[in-house]
């Protein structure tokens, strides 16, 4: 596959979330329900398996078209879990990790990038005097699905029991259309049954968390029962 023939909308991708999720509940024994130590555990062997070469990352690059990423390009980068708006969340209760972000370590002048989205604190050497540095940034992060199966296979690490926030999430499955989306969202889309998901839980004024909270629980489930995990 050469980089004009890459379609990012495209299957057989996944997203950087959705890589998270994947090895998070494939690779992990001990994935918690609200996720904060297993996500962050998790991305650690998605960087090793990057920056060793064993695994193929496709994205925009200083808002460059989304392209192959080199090996030796991630050993500058790291991910970092982040909210809604894109702002890196450091301490487990300050938000729902609901993105990531992909920056470098280093930082670089102005001028030497086309994209200045995250600035940093440090100053970096100007032509006459220091001036404000900026990560470089990686976005539209991408990964063939077949290339991170073979890299993190499912059933890798011995599974617990269902955590109790899944086996929630399947009860409220089974009440919606007679259970029809329980194993999958298909003929649907993910985001059609997280809708019904919502609405059921509205009605039965079971609605106690965030929509964020309830997109990652339903995705957990999902991930669960295609790695075998019920």
């Amino acid at each position: 596959m050469t980089d004009p023939e890459f379609h990012l909308v495209e299957p057989p991708y996944f997203q950087l979330d959705e890589a998270v999720d994947w090895i998070e509940f494939t690779q992990t024994a001990d994935a918690e329900p609200d996720g904060w130590f297993s996500v962050l555990a998790s991305i650690s062997p998605l960087e090793d398996a990057l920056r060793r070469g064993k695994l193929t990352g496709f994205a925009s690059l200083d808002a460059s078209p989304v392209q192959t990423i080199e090996q030796s390009t991630w050993t500058e980068f790291d991910i970092y879990p982040a909210n809604s708006d894109g702002k890196i969340i450091q301490n487990r209760d300050e938000a729902d990790i609901t993105s990531f972000v992909v920056r470098s370590f280093k930082a670089y002048r102005a001028a030497a990038l086309k994209d200045l989205s995250q600035p940093t604190a440090k100053l970096v050497p100007g032509i006459a005097e220091q001036e404000p540095g900026f990560h470089r940034v990686m976005d539209q992060v991408v990964f063939l699905e077949d290339d991170l199966r073979r890299n993190f296979p499912a059933g890798a690490a011995p599974r617990k029991a269902l955590p109790s926030l899944d086996k929630k999430y399947a009860t409220f499955l089974k009440k919606i259309e007679e259970g029809r989306y329980l194993s999958s969202p298909a003929p649907l889309t993910f985001d059609e049954v997280l809708d019904l998901l919502v609405d059921y839980l509205k009605r039965t004024k079971q609605l106690h968390s965030t929509l964020s909270s309830i997109r990652k629980g339903l995705k957990r489930h999902y991930e669960e029962v295609r790695s075998g995990g019920q």
